[in-house]
């Protein structure tokens, strides 16, 4: 949530001159390792630049700024590769990271043009209370067989 904040107050400010040197549009990189049928972000590359911008005194809050962006394309892309991979009919965003409204926000925007629905939380909490409402449902299930 503190590195959400820091990312809201980088687009609030959004003073270009101040963020030149961080770029904050352009996200840090992530690089995608496969292997078999798993495939995984990687952040290796992330580190690098996060810290040369740390060394150069790049503000805080475009370093926060430049993770959303970054992260969120790597998502996106992961995703889309996936999803045209494996056939699939949509594209869900689910658990606890997307209680971070702006990597959802960001997400949603750049899966918007992948031609796949995207499908969030709406009745279910995305953390723990999603958790015990579907080990909620299984056991309900498993009662009416009679297991």
């Amino acid at each position: 949530m503190e590195l959400e904040s820091l990312a809201r107050l980088a687009v609030q400010k959004s003073n270009p001159a101040s963020h030149a040197a961080a770029r904050p549009e352009q996200g840090y990189p992530f690089a995608v390792v496969s292997g078999g049928d798993l495939a995984r972000l990687d952040p290796t590359p992330m580190w690098q630049a996060l810290l040369c911008d740390l060394a150069d005194g790049v503000p805080a809050t475009a370093i926060a700024l430049r993770f959303h962006h970054g992260f969120a394309e790597a998502c996106a892309g992961l995703a889309r590769d996936l999803a045209r991979q494996h056939r699939a009919g949509a594209i869900a965003l689910s658990g606890g990271v997307m209680q971070n409204a702006l990597l959802m926000e960001r997400l949603q925007a750049r899966l918007a043009h992948c031609g796949l629905p995207v499908q969030t939380q709406r009745q279910v909490p995305a953390n723990d209370g999603g958790l015990a409402h579907g080990q909620a449902v299984i056991a309900a299930a498993r009662m009416m067989e009679g297991r």
